[in-house]
């Protein structure tokens, strides 16, 4: 995936974990219309490299952890979660208005 495809991943993502099947992970744009959950994982993709990963919590109440983003890659990217985090990979295998499908390597 070139670059300029990438730009499709530069909004916010809630985890559609019931789309989920054979080790591909499924994000909807936030506002879609979910079914009732107790809370689902976002993703928020910005330009500049940062990355917000929204975590429910178990009160309800959600936490944020910043993040970096960067293309390595055709479609493969790496993912940091704070400052110290481990380098973790993932592959887009489908992103558009609708619908981001990716696998975490």
């Amino acid at each position: 995936m070139e670059p300029v495809k990438l730009l499709c991943l530069l909004r916010s993502w809630a985890h559609s974990y019931e789309e989920d099947s054979n080790g591909v992970t499924v994000y909807r744009p936030v506002g879609f219309h979910f079914p009732l959950s107790r809370g689902r994982d976002g993703i928020e993709f910005r330009p500049d490299g940062a990355v917000i990963h929204q975590v429910p919590g178990r009160d309800d109440r959600g936490s944020v952890v910043m993040g970096s983003w960067k293309n390595l890659e055709g479609e493969v990217l790496e993912l940091r979660r704070g400052e110290d985090g481990a380098p973790r990979r993932m592959t887009v295998i489908v992103c558009n208005q609708d619908v981001l499908r990716i696998r975490w390597d």
